[in-house]
């Protein structure tokens, strides 16, 4: 499986063109002609008029991803932009016998207007959408921008709600087990802490329990 994916410093500027009126706007019209509606696939969402959550399977032929992936976006068609935008990639890990969702671009407007529809939507899509159509979603260190503080969130309420939560090194496979909100902040450290490792280390959150037999 791999450590992460893309090119880092493409997925920052991505980030950043998401804010540019042209570029939020030519991406609005592509999955707008190309987008699927999944608003009744995710539980809890309720958009105010003039919302759509679109999914886009493998839209564009990318150099710097192999496997495959989706786009999700929550499109507001009365300013005809793109508001929130998470771009997952679906791998496969031989050792932990599942398939892994993972977010490597996860982006949403600060525009006050659409603070409402916005209101837990990241938190609405991992867990109502990723996690119960996935089972398995792993952090990737693609994912840089508010990425440790979004994991960190995410680690917590997973255990709230009874799933499991793990550490995994992909190089040496070492899974260990996040049991209590104590182990959330021991293990951030080995998580995210080590420069030289970091890299190579992934908070998993699953409904099964891994490796899945």
């Amino acid at each position: 499986m791999p450590i992460h994916v893309g090119n880092i410093e493409k997925i920052t500027n991505d980030f950043i063109q998401l804010s540019e009126l042209e570029f939020n706007r030519v991406l609005y019209d592509a999955l707008d002609s190309s987008g699927t509606n999944i608003v009744h696939d995710v539980d809890e969402l309720i958009f105010p008029p003039g919302y759509r959550l679109i999914r886009v399977d493998n839209r564009l032929d990318l150099d710097d991803i192999d496997e495959p992936y989706f786009e999700l976006a929550l499109l507001s068609d009365e300013t005809k932009e793109v508001v929130y935008y998470n771009k997952v990639i679906i791998l496969s890990d031989l050792v932990l016998n599942c398939r892994l969702a993972s977010q490597i671009l996860v982006w949403r407007t600060r525009k006050p207007q659409h603070k409402a529809a916005l209101s837990d939507l990241a938190a609405k899509i991992f867990f109502h959408y990723l996690i119960k159509t996935y089972d398995v979603v792993a952090s990737n260190m693609s994912q840089i921008i508010e990425g440790t503080s979004f994991w960190q969130a995410r680690m917590y309420e997973a255990l709230q709600f009874g799933l499991h939560v793990y550490g995994y090194d992909v190089m040496t496979c070492e899974l260990r087990n996040i049991l209590a909100e104590d182990d959330v902040s021991k293990e951030q450290c080995w998580l995210w802490g080590n420069v030289e490792y970091y890299m190579d280390r992934l908070a998993i959150i699953s409904r099964i329990k891994l490796p899945n037999k």
